[in-house]
């Protein structure tokens, strides 16, 4: 299992028309299903914006724009988001100082918790939009790692929440968190395996006839398994996502496979980490290109790419890189 290094470096885990916010306009309402948040930078900073998928404006987002955005977690369903942000990062020291994190649901946008001088940040969504956030905070002066788990529901309630330490002098070194993947349809009709080895190959199982197909063999992991609410389709993110590596380091593969014709209709691939969620038949996710994060929105229907979202300084659905 891999280890969380200890490099002062706070990681985060998770064509056709231009689109871009010019940062005079602002949205303080709520996000719907016509909308997703982004983390980008024009220029001036970290903002959170949004963007609607109806009229492709990209535009400020009032609630939290007085605020550092450092990460994005959220499905998008029911426009259910949470958001992390603080002051600036400190390189030298390798902390964000004062993270506040807040919710955003259909009843507006508050603070759910805050923490001061948190050295790394895990975030991702279990079942039904609940989150399970852990925040590690990093104690140089007596090599200790102390580690806040909290498990939040979609309502911004703190359902559970621990808090481990871990002496770095005793070899104590906190295991990174397992994401979960889902591995079955929501119909329960169909499977995904993966048989691990030189080449993992990732198997389509129809649990009624058993009969199984092969839809990929790759030397990276699965991150994430998505299955459309229409049933017609599967979403496959792979990398070789590592504490260790960078935007350039790092290769992903994004899969769109069709459940009726067997056999994949869209693949993105190479440099970078793409994030990805799924907005009223839009496949939305992040992209790199001359070392800088753009997002791009792909029509699952249509099957064609229907714009991008660019900023001076980079943009995404989760997090940019600290520079």
């Amino acid at each position: 299992m891999k280890k969380i290094l200890l490099i002062p470096v706070l990681i985060l885990f998770a064509l056709i028309l231009h689109s871009c916010g010019n940062g005079d306009e602002g949205n303080s309402g709520l996000i719907g299903e016509d909308a997703f948040p982004i983390v980008g930078d024009e220029g001036s900073g970290k903002k959170v914006f949004v963007h609607n998928l109806s009229d492709g404006k990209t535009e400020v987002f009032d609630a939290l724009k007085n605020l550092t955005p450092f990460l994005i977690t959220g499905t998008g369903e029911r426009g259910n988001y949470f958001f992390v942000t603080g002051n600036e990062y400190n390189k030298t020291e390798g902390y964000i100082d004062s993270i506040v994190v807040y919710i955003h649901n259909y009843q507006g946008t508050r603070v759910v918790l805050g923490s001061p001088k948190v050295s790394k940040i895990f975030s991702n969504i279990l079942d039904g939009n609940t989150m399970n956030l852990v925040l590690y905070h990093l104690e140089l002066v007596n090599q200790r790692i102390y580690r806040d788990n909290y498990i939040i529901d979609s309502t911004g309630r703190i359902v559970s929440k621990g808090k481990e330490k871990f002496d770095l002098l005793q070899g104590q070194i906190p295991d990174v968190p397992a994401i979960k993947v889902n591995n079955t349809s929501p119909d329960g009709l169909k499977t995904i395996t993966i048989e691990q080895g030189e080449q993992n190959k990732i198997l389509l199982m129809d649990n009624k006839t058993t009969q199984v197909k092969q839809i990929l063999s790759t030397t990276q992991k699965i991150d994430r398994v998505y299955w459309t609410p229409d049933k017609e389709s599967i979403i496959l993110l792979t990398s070789n996502l590592d504490v260790q590596k960078t935007d350039n380091d790092t290769s992903s593969t994004l899969l769109v496979y069709s459940l009726k014709k067997m056999d994949y209709t869209a693949k993105f691939s190479g440099r970078g980490y793409r994030n990805f969620s799924v907005k009223k038949d839009k496949l939305v996710f992040d992209d790199l290109e001359n070392e800088k994060r753009y997002v791009r929105i792909y029509d699952l229907k249509s099957m064609r790419e229907l714009r991008q979202i660019r900023m001076k300084n980079g943009c995404s659905i989760r997090f940019l890189p600290f520079y």
